[in-house]
């Protein structure tokens, strides 16, 4: 998307327009699915997406917020409520929280011209489960392979970007065989807090730990932690649990890791993995759940 404002307006109503807006990747980066869901008083309900074959969680939610202001433009609203569950982009849209990472501005420069067109403008953060309309749409449409916008064979409308974290699959197979080697993480780690492992992984952890820079992919899918106390615990939580040394170092190495993302990583460090293990294990993970969606929907 380009960073000019683009005038889609229609002759304006006074009608308000509630517009809820999502967008996901699975492997952050990987394949990634972006949508709007515009609901207007007494009106038909509207829902707009985009599939990306690469892109980041936050590209996907700022691309959504993006679909739907334009959307809502094109049929004329003067008054309009953007709500999403990215605290990033609704923050970062009002203005406290500071654009720090440079892909993401050419995409908060667009969505500020937009919101410069309406009369009224509202952004307001609102917990997943209140946004589940929106959220199943950029779903459906990464299962699909296809949105309003068209399916691009390269994502030609976001901006390329160097990621802090390689890619851990070998593309030419259909699982992937290639270490995911993070020797600079390993060393930068090294002096960060660790936590003991619980009891019963005590033994695998410690064999994975005592391989570190030399662990492949089976060694980290042998790694299973069956159901237990951080399983059920969420984000904040979880947060809470974790050394800020440790977060900052993970945030850091993980830029554009959603919530999710950061709350996988968050529990296997407080099973005992080191940050940089559990960095590599949540990758590997997700990894490997992208490579058997894609061979599922193959078949």
């Amino acid at each position: 998307m380009n960073n000019q404002s683009v005038n889609l307006t229609a002759k304006k109503t006074n009608s308000k327009l509630t517009i809820l807006f999502d967008g996901g990747s699975r492997g952050n980066p990987g394949i990634a699915g972006a949508a709007a869901v515009i609901k207007q008083p007494g009106a038909k309900t509207i829902s707009v997406s985009q599939f990306f074959p690469h892109a980041t969680n936050n590209e996907a939610e700022y691309t959504g917020a993006i679909l739907g202001l334009e959307k809502a433009l094109e049929i004329g609203a003067g008054q309009v409520v953007l709500k999403g569950d990215s605290q990033l982009v609704i923050n970062q849209l009002k203005g406290t929280w500071r654009v720090k990472t440079a892909h993401l501005r050419p995409l908060w420069t667009k969505a500020k011209s937009l919101l410069n067109q309406f009369d009224s403008v509202q952004l307001e953060w609102i917990p997943r489960a209140q946004n589940s309309e929106a959220d199943a749409v950029a779903n459906q449409t990464m299962d699909q392979r296809k949105g309003v916008g068209a399916v691009r064979k390269k994502a030609t409308e976001l901006p390329k970007v160097q990621h802090s974290l390689p890619k851990l699959a070998d593309q030419s197979s259909e699982l992937p065989k290639a270490k995911p080697s993070l020797p600079k993480l390993a060393d930068q780690f090294s002096e960060l807090p660790k936590v003991k492992p619980v009891p019963k992984l005590a033994n695998q952890i410690s064999e994975l730990i005592a391989i570190a820079k030399n662990a492949g992919v089976k060694d980290f899918l042998k790694l299973k932690s069956g159901r237990d106390e951080f399983t059920s615990k969420r984000f904040p939580t979880l947060k809470e649990m974790v050394p800020a040394p440790v977060q900052n170092a993970i945030a850091s190495a993980m830029a554009d890791a959603d919530q999710s993302t950061l709350a996988k990583v968050y529990r296997w460090y407080l099973r005992g993995l080191p940050a940089d293990l559990a960095i590599r294990k949540v990758q590997v993970d997700l990894e490997v759940s992208e490579k058997i969606l894609q061979r599922r929907q193959k078949k």
